[in-house]
């Protein structure tokens, strides 16, 4: 049985340019993609099913063989598994992201400018000291935190329509509060906090917590039981974490891996490699291109995409050089719009044993000349896995 390396960069893939130039995988130096690409099938894959959310707790569960229309995964308690959170069977846990509201009471920053740990601590206490005796804070890093609630009707409160932050720009914060007219608690915990002195931050804007991707512990089959295979995931963000661990896969706390655009590229190359030697298959996941798709930043996305061929790809190439590998996105994210979207995402299924072609650049525009187009995540991860058995 040969090694297989899954490697995602978070959102690398973008939409055709309305002007016709270059997307951020086109215009990036990717010297490693296009070197693997010589020996590889390349081609579109539709990550995201019609009628589920773009988000990775669709596509990355779809890429790792977990069928999103079978498995309904919401953030929250992922990113709680992720943390090593234990839930009851009552417990409803939100992800709680600290956002930043503009003047005009509109949704500004789903990041709150990516806010530092400093500066969200004074709001987060005070969320903390506000909080009712059935809500318990949990504190993350930035901007990105958890609410465990304990809950008399579970199911009603996993019901509720909550827009996703990072796809809301410009929402007004009336239209937000509305949708927690059901959960007064969370309406009382929401507000309270805005009224403070700790919702002021220095550019003037106001700190909010937005609760959203709620949802109970969630029951996966076991990865190795549904693929015959050991696996492990490389990531820095708590979403990525938690699905490893409800699947029974290995997921190391890594130093230096902060899920954003300074992670430490490399260690999650030397640490997936490590892995290698006891697991015969490896997700490595990048949540730098994503962010800067989420930002509108073209050079930022073309940077991140370069460390990861550089970082990531290269030192894994030259540790493994006979593994079967597929490089790929969980969903696109488009830096003209700066949310996620649901088309078909590039691939690269990459193996020396494949013929040897002319050399060619790997983005969007020519996996989809290829014609290649795979239908969902677990039949690209099927096809990786019976071209390593």
């Amino acid at each position: 049985m040969r090694k297989v390396i899954v490697a995602i960069a978070d959102g690398m893939g973008d939409l055709p340019c309305p002007s016709g130039g270059n997307s951020p995988l086109q215009q990036a130096a990717t010297p490693t993609l296009d070197s693997m690409a010589r020996h590889a099938v390349t081609g579109l894959c539709h990550t995201i099913p019609p009628m589920q959310p773009a988000g990775t707790e669709t596509g990355l569960p779809a890429l790792m063989g977990y069928s999103p229309e079978k498995y309904k995964l919401p953030r929250g308690p992922l990113e709680a598994l992720g943390y090593g959170i234990s839930l009851d069977a009552d417990s409803v846990v939100w992800r709680l992201n600290i956002v930043s509201i503009d003047e005009h009471s509109l949704l500004h920053d789903f990041s709150a400018g990516h806010i530092d740990n400093e500066l969200a601590l004074p709001l987060f206490r005070r969320a903390q000291a506000l909080a009712h005796e059935s809500l318990f804070c949990v504190q993350g890093t930035s901007f990105r935190h958890l609410l465990v609630q304990r809950h008399n009707n579970p199911d009603e409160a996993c019901a509720l329509k909550i827009p996703a932050p990072h796809e809301s720009h410009g929402t007004p914060l009336r239209d937000f509060l509305r949708c927690l007219q059901s959960e007064p608690d969370l309406q009382r915990l929401i507000t309270g906090c805005l009224t403070m002195p700790e919702s002021i931050a220095p550019d003037g804007k106001r700190l909010m917590l937005w609760p959203w991707g709620q949802g109970s512990k969630p029951t996966l089959p076991p990865f190795e039981e549904l693929h015959g295979r050991t696996a492990a995931m490389v990531a820095g963000i708590p979403l990525a974490k938690g699905i490893a661990v409800a699947t029974g896969m290995s997921t190391p706390d890594i130093i230096g891996c902060t899920g954003d655009e300074h992670t430490c590229y490399r260690t999650k190359a030397e640490i997936a490699a490590s892995l290698l030697q006891t697991h015969e298959t490896v997700f490595v996941h990048l949540e730098a291109t994503d962010l800067c798709g989420h930002r509108q930043h073209f050079d930022d996305k073309c940077r991140a995409i370069e460390r990861f061929d550089s970082e990531i790809l290269h030192p894994l190439k030259q540790a493994c050089p006979d593994a079967v590998f597929v490089v790929t996105c969980d969903h696109l994210t488009p830096v003209q719009t700066g949310r996620h979207h649901c088309g078909p995402v590039p691939f690269m299924l990459h193996d020396t044993s494949l013929p040897d072609v002319c050399g060619k650049h790997f983005c969007e525009k020519t996996a989809a000349l290829s014609g290649l187009i795979i239908p969902s995540g677990p039949a690209l991860l099927h096809l990786a896995l019976t071209q390593g058995a």
